[in-house]
Parts: C-alpha cells; sequence; structure tokens
C-alpha cells in the first residue's frame, strides 16, 4: 500500500486498526514515522502534542487513547498515555493517564504510574509500569479501574489557576 509520506493522520488511523488487531510490531513503523515528523516539526496542530492510537467501548461509552509526544524534561512528571471516557453526548467526562515518574523511576525502576483527573480531583492508584511494558496489560488495568474494580490509593483536590 502507498502512502502519502506527509499524511500522518492517516498513520495514526493505521495504529489505531493495528492496535484494534492486537497487532501491535505492525503499528511500530507508524509510530516512529510520527515520531520523526514530530521532532520535524511537521505535525498539524491537532496532531502536534500526541496521537490517538488506540479506541474501544466500554458501558456504552467511547475510550479514546492518545499517546503524547514526549516534550517534557526528564525531571519532571508528565502525562504520556491518556484515556478519554467520552459520553454519548460526546463529552469527556474523565481521563486516567499514565504519568512519567522521576521518583518512581529512582526507586522502583517503574516509568509510569496510572493516575486519574475526574473534574477538580486527581487520583493516583497503585500501578506502575516500565517502559517496554505490553499495551494490553495497560489496558486491562484501565478497564479494571473503570469497573472500580482497583480503588486510587491517594487523591489530591487540584488547584485552579
Amino acid at each position: 500500500m502507498q502512502l502519502a509520506p506527509n499524511d500522518y493522520h492517516v498513520y495514526a488511523k493505521l495504529i489505531q486498526i493495528y492496535y484494534h488487531r492486537k497487532d501491535y510490531e505492525k503499528a511500530q513503523p507508524y509510530k516512529d514515522k510520527l515520531y520523526e515528523a514530530h521532532k520535524q516539526g511537521l505535525l498539524n496542530k491537532n496532531m502536534e502534542d500526541m496521537f490517538c492510537f488506540d479506541q474501544f467501548t466500554w458501558n456504552d461509552k467511547l475510550v479514546q487513547v492518545f499517546e503524547r509526544f514526549e516534550t517534557g524534561p526528564k525531571d519532571s512528571i508528565f502525562y504520556k498515555h491518556l484515556f478519554y471516557i467520552v459520553n454519548k453526548d460526546n463529552e469527556i467526562e474523565y481521563r486516567i493517564q499514565t504519568e512519567y515518574s522521576p521518583v518512581a523511576i529512582a526507586q522502583d525502576g517503574i516509568t509510569y504510574l496510572l493516575g486519574m483527573t475526574k473534574g477538580d480531583t486527581h487520583s493516583t492508584f497503585g500501578i506502575g509500569f516500565k517502559e517496554d511494558f505490553k499495551y494490553d496489560d495497560l489496558k486491562n488495568a484501565i478497564i479494571q479501574i473503570l469497573e472500580e474494580k482497583i480503588e486510587s490509593s491517594s487523591s489530591s483536590v487540584l488547584k485552579k489557576e
């Protein structure tokens, strides 16, 4: 199949197809191309920070999964994989995300912790993933959180600026 080399939106759609089929190895070259295009500043505004790589339905809600390009310094927390829970009115209800944590790396070798942002509350779950995690493991953990089988280990109210 021939693709226009700069049709990055199509690359993201192909990644979603391969993730839906659980054929993650075939998705990787397209992810690599998006990362390279990001480094070169070639992505449109709607993709300059992240791209959608999976979508699935849970309890009549759409879960859209995005991956952010690493843009933050390695010594600060940033959100890498974003699971947006979208209702029937196409409104985002909340988000569950992997959170890059330099503290966790230093202590346990864990790269990402799971967190959730719902309204003005941020929750953290006692679940961590290494850099080379398997997506199915992450997705299963997210579904367990959605089904309230895993409770948060801490919560805090976010400051409004």
